[in-house]
């Protein structure tokens, strides 16, 4: 190998490892964003949740937030995954019984108390808090 071989295959090196870390930031920013959105949801209800109090939340400009979800819907569409999420998690903690009657009726327990744990969520997902939801 050639000594401009080596720095080439370096620079190919380096550089795919920096796409992963920026990708790897990139995905844990979004987090950091959905997680923010996500406290504003539950403190004061969906109609708090806008591009600009993330922003503010985030101490960040809203165009980050754009650059990540293309529009406010993008911001809904993730923190509505996130409740599919938590109510799955509630689905998963019922009781299971040989009687199918009394699984169906633990199931609406269980949704129910989701709709009481995370009411904010529960509009956003079943009350058309944010349009097209």
């Amino acid at each position: 190998m050639s000594g401009q071989d080596i720095s080439s295959n370096t620079n190919s090196r380096v550089l795919k490892t920096y796409q992963e870390a920026r990708l790897q930031n990139t995905e844990n920013l979004r987090k950091l964003v959905v997680d923010a959105a996500a406290t504003l949801l539950q403190e004061e209800g969906p109609e708090a949740v806008t591009v600009r109090k993330v922003a503010q939340k985030m101490d960040c400009s809203t165009k980050i937030i754009y650059s990540l979800f293309v529009n406010k819907e993008g911001l809904a569409q993730q923190l509505y995954l996130e409740g599919c999420k938590l109510l799955a998690n509630e689905f998963e903690g019922t009781p299971q019984t040989a009687d199918p009657i009394q699984h169906f009726l633990n199931l609406g327990e269980a949704f129910w108390q989701f709709g009481q744990r995370y009411s904010s969520y529960y509009k956003l997902m079943f009350g058309g808090a944010f349009a097209n939801f």
